[in-house]
């Protein structure tokens, strides 16, 4: 597998970045997890967008899901619908969105070679990680998460490459914030059986020198998530 990331941070924008948007691929095919605020622009110096496999939804808050809005206006012009997996939970967002083939993410299985499962998180509003497994390799990705849990730890356990939440400097988190420190992401990867962590969801005021050096204060293998990164899984 191959992933690009199209943006990453929260909750808004960096200059010519995106929300939360991750391409990944195998072979021919390719999957999106998110599509929040500036991911579909990316997405198009990528691919044609209606060649997705699907889209993998975390939860729907705006900078996670808000492109779909306009995903619905590219569709209508191009040939394809692709499966959205997301929580089929009421909000506004979702209720704005009735153009586009919406699916439970629980009847998520399997994405042409892509085999998905899904672990409920801590969040503000129903929030899961998702699992992507292809030619042997294991992608985790956290989605917005403000506690590590015993669920989340054996979820991500088997993980060769772990996407975290990471908003936070340690110094700076409190019990009750609605994402990780960089530190706990370090803290989670820790229980993995070695994965490379990729570090995500900060905010564009954030220093990431110091975000950085949190995270590898108790986790060796981090990289800084930037728009237009591209790892090989």
């Amino acid at each position: 597998m191959r992933l690009t990331v199209l943006g990453c941070s929260g909750p808004w924008p960096d200059p010519n970045g995106a929300c939360s948007g991750y391409l990944v691929t195998y072979g021919e095919h390719s999957l999106l997890l998110d599509m929040g605020s500036g991911v579909l622009s990316r997405l198009l110096r990528y691919q044609a967008p209606e060649e997705l496999d699907g889209v993998l939804l975390s939860h729907w808050h705006h900078d996670h899901a808000s492109d779909l809005l306009v995903y619905q206006y590219y569709l209508e012009q191009h040939r394809g619908n692709p499966p959205i997996y997301a929580p089929l939970d009421e909000h506004p967002l979702r209720n704005l969105c009735g153009a586009l083939n919406l699916q439970d993410l629980h009847d998520a299985g399997k994405l042409g070679p892509f085999a998905l499962n899904v672990c409920p998180v801590e969040h503000s509003v129903p929030t899961y990680a998702w699992k992507v497994q292809a030619g042997g390799k294991t992608l985790v990705y956290t989605g917005d998460v403000s506690k590590i849990t015993d669920s989340l730890v054996g979820f991500a356990h088997d993980a060769d490459l772990l996407i975290c939440d990471a908003a936070f400097l340690s110094a700076d988190w409190h019990e009750g914030m609605p994402h990780l420190s960089a530190k706990m992401a370090g803290e989670l990867a820790k229980t993995t059986k070695g994965a490379h962590l990729l570090i995500s969801h900060y905010s564009p005021k954030q220093s990431q020198r110091d975000l950085l050096s949190d995270a590898r204060s108790v986790y060796p293998k981090v990289t800084l998530a930037t728009a237009g990164l591209r790892l090989s899984v």
